[in-house]
């Protein structure tokens, strides 16, 4: 399932709680108290990524892997597709920038794939050029562009690598190249989240104010919705961001901000900056897990150029959040008919047919088998346990061997874990009522069957 997320305006600085506006962001960091600012000098200082509508797409995750361009030289980005997987389909996102409104980036462009051009077009809204209300401070223009390149065949499951070279000629300077491969498994069920487009942070030169500096410097806030789970989920963030080189790092501090449900602010540097062209100079494919409590379905991410009197500036060019939807446990169960069948021994996970019953339960040297078996119930094997004919403690250790069965089995869900069959089979043969408890496993044991 595919749910795409919503912006949020929230204050900017490093020490922001989640309660916090624009008004009060520097008054908390022992600064003068900002002017407001609005969504539309917002919007104004940065376009902001916007939702990249996935539903076309049948995956059930996704995975990321990039390189600087900045050399203009050419580069490998190796991606790592899991085994069995089948690959529905790739993106190669690639970013620039200029100092100059009058020689922005075009709308359109090429970049070298293999040795071949692949056409890309403007990701979002297209290019930032910052800061037109602003004048007349300093200009600057960033522009992000995707291509689809699901037909070209070169990415499958496994281990994968392509070359490629932004364009020698292009009249913005490069930043970074990232693919973007969306696969799906039978296994595997996520809530993916995608945003995209351009969100160009910078330092100005003099002149701003702080509300302009706020706007220019701090990323248009991203906030993914995702159905809440009763339980606790990790979930994987990915962000891709240009425009600084592994040498800024010491002099040149940029931090993130993510939200977590309604828990404070949680702040991501600036030292270490999150952000250092680990990928390579001027390119940052920024991967962090992060623990989703049971009941929250919000996260939000901002991205901020400082804090610091120097701080980086940063180009953001997207944002990902896979989001694993948990299963309800229970509905299905096999039969003692099923596990019995040789031929179904291959479904045995964690037992063999030759171990023994007390190998599997705590089973009282005392408890004896019934008519028309015999012996003690301790030392039969498990392939005989799940054949006895009869009822009571007969019919108990037959569905309890299935039970367990099914409850080892990854691909079927049932009602019970290992650790619940075995607690109830040893409370009932140590004076607990044994009816009951082999009523009990029958019926889970025949909800249906998944296994072949």
């Amino acid at each position: 399932m595919v749910v795409f997320g919503c912006f949020v305006l929230m204050g900017c600085d490093s020490t922001l709680n989640t309660t916090d506006s624009l008004e009060m962001v520097s008054k908390k960091a022992g600064k003068p108290e900002l002017m407001a600012l609005d969504a539309t000098s917002y919007m104004a200082a940065n376009d902001g990524l916007v939702p990249f509508n996935i539903s076309g797409i049948s995956a059930t995750d996704f995975v990321t892997a990039g390189t600087g361009t900045g050399s203009r030289a050419e580069e490998t980005i190796s991606v790592e597709v899991p085994a069995g997987a089948t690959v529905e389909a790739v993106y190669l996102y690639w970013a620039r920038r200029g100092n100059d409104i009058d020689h922005a980036p075009w709308a359109a462009s090429t970049i070298m794939v293999n040795g071949s051009e692949v056409m890309g077009n403007a990701a979002g809204n297209g290019p930032v050029d910052n800061p037109a209300p602003f004048e007349p401070l300093d200009t600057k223009a960033g522009i992000t562009h995707k291509a689809e390149i699901t037909s070209l065949g070169l990415i499958t499951a496994g281990m994968n690598t392509i070359i490629v070279q932004d364009a020698p000629t292009a009249p913005a300077e490069p930043l970074g190249a990232s693919l973007v491969v969306f696969y799906s498994e039978a296994s595997q069920n996520s809530e993916l989240l995608v945003f995209d487009g351009v969100d160009f942070l910078w330092l100005a030169s003099g002149g701003e104010t702080q509300a302009q500096r706020i706007a220019l410097q701090t990323a248009r806030p991203v906030t993914f919705m995702f159905a809440a789970a009763d339980a606790e989920r990790s979930a994987d963030l990915t962000l891709l961001i240009g425009d600084v080189e592994p040498q800024d790092a010491a002099d040149r501090p940029n931090s993130l901000n993510v939200i977590v449900g309604d828990e404070p602010v949680q702040v991501i540097g600036p030292n270490p900056s999150p952000f250092q062209g680990f990928q390579g100079p001027e390119w940052d494919n920024y991967n962090q897990t992060l623990t989703i409590p049971a009941g929250v379905d919000k996260v939000t991410v901002q991205p901020v150029s400082g804090p610091g009197s120097n701080p980086a500036s940063l180009v953001w060019s997207f944002a990902g959040l896979s989001v694993p939807v948990l299963q309800e446990q229970g509905g299905q169960g096999c039969t003692p008919g099923y596990w019995r069948q040789p031929h179904h021994y291959d479904s045995w996970i964690g037992f063999t047919p030759g171990d023994i019953l007390d190998d599997a339960f705590d089973v009282p040297s005392s408890l004896m088998l019934r008519k028309p078996e015999k012996g003690q119930a301790e030392k039969t094997q498990l392939k005989k346990a799940i054949k006895l004919r009869g009822g009571k403690v007969n019919a108990l250790i037959r569905h309890a061997v299935a039970a367990l069965l099914n409850a080892s089995n990854p691909n079927v869900s049932y009602d019970l874990t290992p650790g619940e069959v075995v607690s109830k089979f040893n409370a009932a043969v140590d004076g607990g009522d044994i009816e009951a408890t082999k009523n009990e496993f029958a019926d889970f044991n025949e909800l249906g069957c998944p296994l072949n």
